[in-house]
């Protein structure tokens, strides 16, 4: 990436260790003794570069959805603040968490942090030199622990349902730290590579074996004075060419001790017991149960009622027939002659009607005809409508120039707005 000219101005020789992309135009430097961070030109703020020292007694941070903020306690300057995006955070905070050891001497020159593992309050940095432990709710402070691999003897680890412990020997001494069992496998094989890397050991040598302090050598003094301990203290006891056995005795059976055979001899001539005599069946006490429903009798009444019906049916269709035919004669006696109220009426129409009747081509409009309207309409102080094309041609125009106009601004409304929602989650 780029380094811009204004940045340039800020770091005044020194070297960046680190580059993190913000998004955008934006970006984070870490330098040994630094963090800056470049704001660049948008609609809320000015290109801009704000820096923050690495000399700082303590260094916590509080991760939210979309931004983290990261707090540095200084012992003179006081606290001071600044935000990342939570997507950039995690690739920004192991070096500015290196800048800040190195500016207190926990590491040293010429030191690099091969890795960093943050948990809920535990942290744990791995460097070419030492492994450095901070427990608490900060992540990082002075209250640390650190164990340089040339103490280290041992490295092995034990699972656990939960955490995995990974124990380092230190002079003897076991320190074990507690670490999620699913990154637990990870963080070792971490460490271990650093410390081969560290001894110079092989991928095939065992490491432990490596580790092991080796014993010191034995003067020929001491060998001498460990004989002569031995030879006086077995020199005043004589037990003789050994010890006897002693006797187990006579392990036969006696009378009083059963045979385990006569135990199963006797279990199988046991005689059983006979098995209850079936109860009687109780199907010859039941006895088949009599019908008692009888087929019912035929009524004698029904063929009169069957005889009734069709007679009343009858004369009830035959009153229906007659009112029917009623009623069609009412309805037609009452319906009016409309060729004679119409003659009586309006002779004039009657006369068209019979003339349109006998000629067929009267009936078809003429050309004076057809113009007869059109004066009756202008008689009667009105004027008929036209298709004015031209002028729906030229309002068309105008009003596609004007959407025209309004979407080219909706664009440009839209980009500013998007533009401005990205500063905004920049932390702008």
């Amino acid at each position: 990436m780029d380094v811009p000219g204004i940045v340039e101005e800020a770091l005044d020789g020194e070297e960046v260790a680190a580059t993190v992309d913000l998004g955008g135009d934006d970006a984070l430097f870490v330098t040994p003794t630094r963090t800056l961070i470049y704001r660049s030109e948008g609609l809320l703020s000015d290109e801009s570069v704000e820096a923050y020292s690495h000399n700082a007694e303590s260094l916590s941070l509080s991760e939210g959805r979309r931004k983290t903020r990261i707090t540095l306690e200084h012992p003179i300057e006081g606290t001071e603040e600044f935000t990342l995006p939570s997507s950039a955070a995690d690739a920004a905070i192991p070096s500015i968490l290196a800048g800040v050891l190195r500016s207190n001497d926990v590491i040293g020159e010429g030191e690099s942090v091969v890795d960093s593992y943050l948990f809920s309050e535990l942290t744990l940095v791995i460097t070419d030199d030492r492994l450095v432990k901070h427990v608490g709710g900060m992540l990082w402070d002075l209250e640390f622990e650190e164990y340089p691999f040339a103490d280290v003897t041992a490295v092995y680890a034990e699972k656990g349902s939960v955490a995995t412990q990974l124990i380092i020997e230190v002079d003897g001494r076991a320190e074990r730290i507690k670490t999620p069992s699913d990154r637990s496998r990870e963080v070792r094989e971490t460490l271990e590579d650093a410390l081969r890397r560290f001894h110079g050991l092989r991928p095939e040598e065992d490491l432990n074996d490596a580790l092991a302090p080796a014993e010191p050598e034995r003067t020929d003094a001491e060998e001498e004075s460990d004989a002569e301990a031995s030879t006086e203290s077995s020199g005043g006891m004589d037990f003789g060419e050994g010890v006897e056995p002693l006797s187990a005795g006579d392990t036969t059976q006696d009378g009083r001790n059963p045979d385990p055979r006569d135990l199963e001899d006797g279990s199988s001539s046991a005689p059983s017991e006979p098995a209850p005599a079936a109860s009687e069946s109780d199907g010859a006490d039941r006895a088949p149960a009599e019908p008692d429903e009888r087929a019912p009798e035929p009524d004698d009444a029904t063929p009169e009622g069957a005889a009734t019906e069709p007679t009343t049916d009858a004369a009830s269709n035959e009153t229906t027939q007659t009112d029917v035919t009623a009623t069609a004669d009412a309805g037609a006696a009452g319906e009016p002659e409309s060729p004679g109220s119409d003659a009586s009426d309006s002779p004039t129409d009657a006369g068209t009607g019979s003339s349109s009747a006998t000629s067929p081509s009267a009936s078809q409009p003429t050309s004076s005809g057809a113009q007869q309207p059109d004066a009756e309409f202008q008689d009667a102080g009105f004027e008929p409508a036209t298709d004015p094309t031209e002028e729906l041609a030229e309002e068309v125009a105008e009003l596609r120039a004007a959407v025209q106009k309004q979407n080219k601004l909706l664009t440009r409304q839209h980009k500013t707005i998007e533009k401005l929602v990205e500063e905004l989650r920049r932390g702008r």
